[in-house]
């Protein structure tokens, strides 16, 4: 019993012995992606995560290219979890009732990694496509090999007037593969 955000969850699972480690929480709703980032950052080596979040942060976790939801937090989550949908909650089902929606969302650990050689490098660049979403991908990475970026896009059929939300994450890996 204490901050979550300020424990040491790896030392203090140690003393569990356990073949596969599953969390299944309903999350606070003001700390939601800290909690979540923090399995990640911290390399606790959780299998599945089944998580009640709010209805549009769960929508933004588990978000496909072409959606307004997609964002950089998608791609990283994207990243180390395939993110899905189990059920929606509504608010109606809560006494006192609450003034959102709810989701559980799924987050089950990836068995194939993405093939990066720079997991830095594809981070920024993703976070550094996403700054200002409604502008290309030209105007977004600007300090970036933009004759490089661009070679890459044209294999999908993509150019350098895409924004961020239109390239799936597989994508993003080829990129930052290529810089």
């Amino acid at each position: 019993f204490k901050d979550f955000l300020k424990a040491n969850v790896f030392e203090d699972i140690k003393k569990y012995e356990y073949k596969k480690l599953y969390v299944v929480a309903n999350l606070p709703y003001y700390i939601t992606t800290p909690i979540i980032i923090k399995f990640i950052e911290d390399e606790v080596p959780v299998d599945k995560l089944v998580v009640m979040v709010q209805k549009e942060v769960g929508d933004r976790f588990k978000a496909k290219p072409n959606t307004k939801e997609y964002n950089s937090l998608s791609i990283y989550l994207n990243y180390y979890f395939d993110v899905k949908k189990l059920l929606d909650v509504s608010k109606n089902v809560f006494i006192p009732k609450p003034n959102v929606d709810s989701i559980v969302v799924e987050f089950s650990k990836k068995e194939d990694s993405f093939n990066l050689n720079n997991k830095q490098l594809f981070f920024r660049l993703v976070k550094d496509s996403f700054t200002q979403k409604r502008k290309t991908i030209r105007n977004n990475l600007k300090g970036y090999n933009l004759e490089k970026i661009e070679e890459v896009l044209k294999k999908y059929n993509f150019d350098l007037s895409v924004r961020a939300e239109q390239l799936p994450i597989e994508v993003f890996v080829d990129i930052a593969n290529n810089l």
